[in-house]
């Protein structure tokens, strides 16, 4: 998936908004949160969006994700389960409206009932995934893996 186009994204999910932080001698960071809580990182170098996506995991999600190619633990946000993608190009579109999704559904999970009501009454669903493309999608990821994770063990 192109950058913008992950960036894009983000901004239409349901009550996704942007804001500037961490602005250092070259680099600034658009920052997505949703209730105020960030769910997706870009950065951005002399007005130029640089190939890489940081985002929120789930927790059970984490490990697969970061022993995965081009996939690592963001740092400084790392011990908060976040993932940094270096090279979003090698995603397909699909797997980064999911991965992006998953993150921003984590995010609004932690926020309370009333304000999640809020957020999904105002802003409609708008481009985003539902949750059973998300499953459907991470269904044939996961069997794999527990198929790699079999063959490990059974050359050990």
């Amino acid at each position: 998936m192109n950058i913008a186009k992950a960036h894009d994204f983000c901004a239409r999910l349901p009550g996704a908004t942007r804001e500037l932080k961490w602005a250092f001698a070259d680099s600034v960071h658009p920052v997505f949160s949703v209730g105020a809580k960030m769910f997706a990182m870009f950065t951005l170098r002399q007005d130029r969006l640089i190939d890489e996506l940081m985002f929120k995991a789930d927790d059970a999600r984490f490990l697969e994700l970061t022993d995965r190619d081009g996939f690592s633990p963001a740092p400084h946000l790392a011990r908060a389960m976040w993932v940094k993608v270096d090279g979003v190009q090698r995603l397909a579109d699909t797997e980064a409206k999911v991965l992006l999704t998953e993150a921003h559904h984590v995010v609004m999970a932690k926020l309370s009932k009333k304000m999640q009501q809020a957020i999904r009454g105002r802003w409609p669903m708008r481009g985003a995934i539902d949750r059973a493309s998300v499953e459907a999608h991470r269904a044939p990821v996961m069997a794999a893996r527990s198929t790699r994770m079999s063959v490990r063990a059974s050359r050990r």
